[in-house]
């Protein structure tokens, strides 16, 4: 179960993160609070999930929070970055939908291979930190130019 969580939370870390980006392409503030929200909505949905036996059921359940969380990670960065409303709602339709398309293609695809799907894990969280330590070098050269 914890693999899985981990699973799911790299790749939803290393596909949405680059993608709300676009509204403000080095702002460590919008990194950190998109990255805060995701890790905090995504485990919780993965646990919740994890307790779900009927098929019917967890699927309507994963729609239903996917949804949720689109509106309310849309409206979570508007509020903590002053980004403009339809801006933000069309980056987070678009970032949590190809999140989960992606998440559902790896984990239906190697659903039995935990080898490929290490690795994948690996790939997500390594594209994730390469992606921050770019944005903190970016925001550390800034503010070296305001001194």
């Amino acid at each position: 179960m914890v693999f899985n969580i981990l699973l799911a939370l790299g790749i939803t870390l290393a596909v949405e993160t680059p993608i709300f980006m676009l509204l403000r392409k080095d702002n460590l503030r919008l990194f950190l609070s998109i990255s805060g929200f995701n890790i905090f909505s995504n485990v919780l949905m993965n646990c919740l999930l994890s307790i779900i036996k009927t098929p019917v059921f967890w699927l309507v359940f994963l729609v239903m929070y996917e949804i949720l969380t689109f509106l309310m990670e849309a409206a979570f960065v508007c509020v903590v970055n002053k980004t403009k409303v339809y801006n933000t709602l069309w980056i987070s339709f678009v970032a949590n939908a190809s999140s989960l398309c992606v998440g559902l293609l790896i984990t239906t695809a190697f659903k039995e291979y935990i080898i490929v799907k290490s690795i994948i894990l690996g790939v997500c969280y390594l594209i994730y930190f390469i992606f921050y330590i770019w944005i903190l070098l970016k925001n550390l050269k800034r503010e070296e130019r305001q001194v």
